[in-house]
């Protein structure tokens, strides 16, 4: 689950058992699994991070946060999102195979092995979820266009590879065929102390299609910092 919050790290002190993920084997493959598609998806975490500096207001969220009217989210106690977009729903019972989630009223995909890019009913849903799966139940919303990279070993390796975007386009609840989103991006490393002087990238992206095209506009919207 570490992997799923917006701040992961390992966490110890001296004089206890050491915690290396490699000493118990379901436990590496689960790390491994859950850090890659973490790793994955950095640049969509990032750029709600970089919102939330610049503007203020949450990076992991409840679900009664993006659906205030709908009261079945407001004891979702294990549900949450990675900003509007992706949906997470953990197994927090040892042994179950399934996850009985509820997804609002929306277009929902699957992000899950097993039926991925597969549209997903709204409503309270018994998810399949087994143990081999080793990441918890994964849905992006419809109408949401997430930035990705291949994953790689570690994270400054991984921002090297080349950019991909995730396209859910809306199917009935949201506008059908459309889509759109954002990316945040600077070297990693500098301090931020003013967001003026502050060398970033800022992109959107909007995407619609037809039964005879599709289009994807991207749109620079803040290039690194004037000379």
């Amino acid at each position: 689950m570490g992997a799923f919050h917006s701040f992961m790290r390992n966490h110890n002190t001296n004089g206890d058992p050491a915690q290396d993920p490699a000493v118990w084997p379901s436990v590496t493959a689960a790390a491994i699994k859950a850090n890659l598609f973490r790793y994955s998806y950095l640049p969509y975490l990032f750029s709600l991070h970089f919102v939330a500096s610049m503007n203020g207001g949450t990076v992991v969220r409840p679900l009664f946060y993006e659906y205030p009217k709908d009261e079945n989210t407001y004891n979702l106690g294990h549900q949450f999102l990675w900003g509007s977009s992706l949906l997470v729903a953990p197994v927090v019972y040892q042994g179950a195979t399934t996850v009985n989630a509820y997804l609002p009223e929306d277009d929902w995909y699957s992000l899950f092995d097993s039926n991925y890019g597969q549209l997903v009913n709204h409503g309270y849903q018994s998810l399949y979820a087994p143990v081999t799966s080793l990441i918890p139940v994964l849905n992006i919303l419809g109408g949401s266009i997430l930035p990705r990279q291949k994953a790689n070993v570690t994270t400054e390796y991984t921002r090297k590879n080349a950019f991909e975007l995730l396209i859910a386009p809306g199917v009935k609840f949201r506008a059908v065929g459309s889509a759109d989103g954002f990316l945040y991006w600077d070297d990693g490393e500098s301090i931020v102390t003013s967001f003026d002087s502050h060398d970033y990238y800022q992109w959107t992206f909007k995407y619609s299609s037809t039964s005879q095209n599709a289009v994807l506009t991207i749109k620079t919207n803040h290039q690194g910092v004037s000379p």
